[in-house]
């Protein structure tokens, strides 16, 4: 066997594990909630008898009770979250990385500033931003409704996450989840924007 095939076999046989555990625990899972999605399966007790299309046929008409209306406002609330979320990352990171190409003084420090969202887990960011945006009562405000108070923008206050109204069909109480969402991942976007503005030869 010559070297360059040793090599290859070599890499293959070192990817090989992860390969089966993405087949296993990705692709592997979405496969069973297929058939289970199409099965009579309640969610309850385990019914792996075919029910065809019936389930989507339900889920999607207006006869579908409870469940088909909390469907269509939850495929609402997603949309609305990946349009806003996405133009908030790639305008903001196309801006970002467009001010860093222009070679400021302490990029370093600013990039790693940006950067430094990527490496909290989506569990602290969680925290820390219902900790921000948690309302409070009328007696003792949190957050950011504690800081518009502080500096006399009571005006301001709002209840966010824990809002209920909605514009149309999209719940407002996304707005914040959407700000914390964009706020972790705008750094991503400015270094594959910085990256590609630096691959341009001037």
């Amino acid at each position: 066997m010559s070297h360059s095939r040793r090599e290859r076999w070599i890499a293959f046989l070192m990817v090989l594990p992860s390969i089966i555990l993405i087949a296993i625990f990705v692709y592997g899972f979405i496969a069973w909630t297929g058939a289970v999605s199409v099965s009579k399966w309640d969610g309850v007790q385990p019914n792996y008898e075919s029910n065809g299309l019936a389930n989507y046929r339900q889920l999607f008409s207006r006869e579908g009770g409870v469940s088909a209306r909390r469907f269509t406002i939850d495929l609402w609330n997603t949309l609305f979250f990946t349009i806003f979320f996405l133009l908030i990352c790639v305008v903001l990171g196309l801006l970002l990385a467009i001010l860093l190409d222009q070679k400021v003084k302490g990029e370093g420090i600013f990039r790693t500033i940006y950067l430094f969202p990527m490496a909290l887990s989506f569990v602290v960011t969680g925290v820390v931003w219902q900790w921000i945006f948690a309302p409070g009562t009328a007696t003792r405000l949190r957050g950011v409704n504690a800081l518009l108070h502080a500096v006399g923008l009571d005006a301001l206050r709002w209840k966010w996450y824990t809002d209920t109204n909605s514009i149309g069909p999209f719940h407002v109480a996304l707005i914040p989840v959407i700000i914390a969402a964009a706020w972790q991942m705008i750094g991503y976007c400015m270094a594959m924007y910085l990256a590609g503005l630096r691959g341009v030869p001037e």
